[in-house]
């Protein structure tokens, strides 16, 4: 796997490779293996899908490709769509998983959320969110629990609807329902791979009438994460 060996696996014992184990793991070497089995079930899911024939490419720039295919397991009745954005050179991991996971930093970027409430746990672990989305003209709240962790040969975050009464919805917003949104994280090659899998329920009636809806807005999704991580990377 280049230079990304799985967490599990016995390290090379070149010095060149050891220096780059330290560099892409650097501050998360408190991360464990993704052992729930609500989690793997879902990443072994995307593992299935990733074989499948049926993914249509619906943006493709430079650095960023956003796919789409019909459906999952989880859900017949809405997409689930592919983004991956790559880097040159070995980036830290850790600076990536800043970038989707502590709500400061993404709210810069990703202009998609309004609002991202740490209702419980901690974002660089695990963590309860609400969201609040607007985009496009639709505004929906997402309840969602959220967690990280080494999967084979990458860093993962995975997030996915929950219900909970201690946090109700918000009157102003529709609550949508997250099947599974699943970011990976790993290097192979001098680049570094960030590939985001989501299938989302947003509520709304701009699905049946833009079934294309949730890839154009990952496509602003992806373009916003490559532009501000190379922005970090240049200074």
């Amino acid at each position: 796997m280049g230079c990304c060996e799985s967490r599990e696996k016995t390290p090379q014992k070149s010095e060149n490779s050891q220096d780059k184990n330290q560099t892409f793991r650097e501050g998360l070497e408190n991360l464990e293996s993704v052992k729930n089995e609500t989690l793997q079930d879902k990443l072994r899911h995307i593992e299935e899908l990733e074989t499948s024939s049926l993914w249509k490419l619906m943006f493709k720039q430079k650095n960023i490709e956003v796919y789409q295919i019909p459906s999952s397991k989880y859900s017949s009745e809405f997409p689930v769509a592919r983004t991956k954005v790559v880097f040159e050179g070995i980036i830290p991991f850790k600076k990536l998983v800043e970038k989707i996971n502590n709500p400061q930093k993404r709210l810069k970027w990703d202009k998609m959320f309004s609002q991202i409430e740490v209702l419980e746990g901690n974002p660089m672990h695990e963590s309860i969110l609400r969201s609040v989305v607007n985009s496009l003209g639709y505004k929906g709240e997402y309840l969602t629990k959220k967690n990280i962790g080494y999967y084979k040969d990458s860093v993962t975050i995975v997030e996915y609807s929950i219900e909970d009464p201690r946090f109700p919805l918000n009157k102003n917003c529709t609550r949508g329902n997250i099947h599974f949104a699943v970011t990976k994280v790993y290097c192979t090659e001098q680049k570094t791979y960030l590939v985001f899998y989501n299938q989302v329920d947003p509520n709304t009636k701009l699905v049946k009438v833009y079934p294309n809806f949730i890839s154009r807005s990952l496509k602003n999704w992806s373009i916003n994460l490559s532009d501000s991580v190379n922005k970090d990377i240049k200074v």
